[in-house]
């Protein structure tokens, strides 16, 4: 892989095999290209040249990711042309819902559980915390089942007891 943006370098002759149904981490200080490779690698960001090869279903969830799933939800914001001022946006569940072709409900069930958002689902994204909205995006990359699951900082923004869960997934 080959990725630049304004003339600058940002990843050269990236080559890597994450095959075998194992779990890989890549590590590297801040501004070594990690995020943007993972958003390469989940088909977010197109790499300049190159290619990468999956098989099957990919989820993600990162901060990036995050950032820019709530910039879209303020400039769809209609809250100054509804009666009462208060637009919802995209409520949790339906957020989390779009990303399952597979899972389903009982998917859905399975990691609100894990991750407490049963409380929340009919919430607007707007109005949730960043720990919150971070365990709708893992929930959201679960639930579609995935063949590879793509997590950048896994535990970043998480509650202790999301933290052993997730933990807890990882490992199984």
């Amino acid at each position: 892989l080959y990725y630049s943006s304004g003339g600058k370098v940002l990843l050269d002759d990236i080559t890597a095999d994450f095959s075998g149904g194992r779990c890989w981490a890549v590590t590297g200080p801040n501004g070594s290209g990690k995020s943007l490779l993972a958003m390469i690698m989940s088909g977010t960001v197109k790499a300049s040249s190159g290619s990468v090869f999956s098989e099957g279903r990919i989820g993600y969830a990162s901060f990036e990711l995050q950032q820019r799933i709530m910039a879209d939800e303020r400039r769809k914001d209609n809250s100054r042309f509804m009666q009462g001022g208060i637009d919802p946006g995209t409520l949790v569940l339906d957020f989390i819902m779009a990303g399952s072709d597979q899972g389903g409900n009982g998917a859905f069930v399975k990691y609100a559980s894990m991750f407490a958002l049963e409380g929340i689902s009919d919430r607007g994204l707007r109005y949730l915390s960043t720990g919150e909205f971070r365990k709708v995006l893992l929930c959201r990359a679960l639930v579609s089942e995935p063949d590879i699951l793509i997590v950048d900082d896994p535990f970043d923004g998480l509650d202790i007891s999301s933290r052993e869960n997730l933990q807890q997934l990882l490992r199984t």
